[in-house]
């Protein structure tokens, strides 16, 4: 519990229904003002509330995640997630079935795979809100970008992904408006 409050702070649970699965639920609470919310940069009328809720089983061919909700205040942006992955050790690799993205009640989805060797992955964004960037750009105002498509990187042989991407955006940067709407196709 956090001085002065009777609610806990952090509430986490597991549970186990065979050797090989593990169910982990939990959630964050924090009054407004408090410093993890200063930390994320909320509103200081904001409290913080996070919850995660995700199910892991071990299988012979790696570890099956089904991620159900992890949703939580980020940046003055209300984010949450949900999605199935895989993580392959013997690989060094991460199967991103699909994982829907959720910001501030936009849905945007990522799918692919994460190697020490190869990313490749598929994007489906639309509107995106680039306030979530400005704790590292402060000079950024606002904006959006929409984006679909396809990417691929093999880091040993390629300087630069290939695939093909459709981008359509505006950002307002140092008091300039930045537009860009152009389909990609990079070989």
């Amino acid at each position: 519990t956090e001085k002065g409050h009777k609610a806990p702070l952090l509430w986490l649970e597991g549970f186990s229904e065979s050797p090989e699965s593990l169910a982990i639920n939990g959630r964050i609470q924090q009054r407004a003002g408090g410093w993890l919310g200063q930390w994320l940069q909320l509103p200081a009328e904001q409290m913080v509330e996070v919850a995660i809720s995700a199910k892991g089983e071990q299988k012979s061919d790696g570890i099956d995640i089904a991620l159900e909700q992890l949703s939580a205040p980020l940046f003055k942006q209300k984010l949450s997630l949900q999605g199935q992955l895989k993580l392959r050790p013997e690989l060094e690799r991460i199967d991103l079935h699909e994982l829907l993205i959720n910001l501030n009640q936009q849905r945007h989805t990522l799918r692919g795979s994460v190697s020490p060797a190869l990313v490749a992955l598929g994007v489906d964004i639309q509107r995106f809100n680039l306030a979530l960037l400005r704790p590292w750009l402060p000079d950024l105002e606002g904006g959006i970008v929409s984006a679909n498509g396809q990417l691929q990187w093999d880091w040993n042989t390629q300087h630069l992904p290939a695939g093909q991407l459709d981008v359509n955006s505006s950002v307002r940067y140092k008091q300039k408006t930045l537009s860009l709407k152009s389909k990609l196709a990079l070989t």
